[in-house]
């Protein structure tokens, strides 16, 4: 998705871009778990992170973002089976 609106757009406008829709696309999970505010709170991270991965995309590749982001989910199930649940 990175590229194709690269294409039509600067490299910081298609990294807010495609971190907005990250960010959606975990908006609906996200709000229905946590409270206000903390729901909120955790979608801002999630932007963040959109953006941490865009950036390793543009300078690592592809393949080193979705390495890292898996490695971030797995660091996430750990702790929540740890400690959340």
């Amino acid at each position: 998705m990175q590229n194709k609106v690269k294409k039509h757009l600067s490299l910081p406008a298609s990294t807010i871009v495609t971190s907005s829709f990250y960010t959606l696309y975990h908006l609906f999970i996200i709000l229905p778990v946590f409270a206000f505010p903390f729901n909120w709170i955790s979608a801002a991270g999630v932007f963040l992170a959109g953006i941490m991965w865009a950036c390793i995309r543009e300078r690592y590749g592809a393949e080193t973002a979705i390495i890292s982001h898996a490695l971030a989910d797995a660091a996430i199930m750990i702790v929540y089976g740890l400690y959340v649940r």
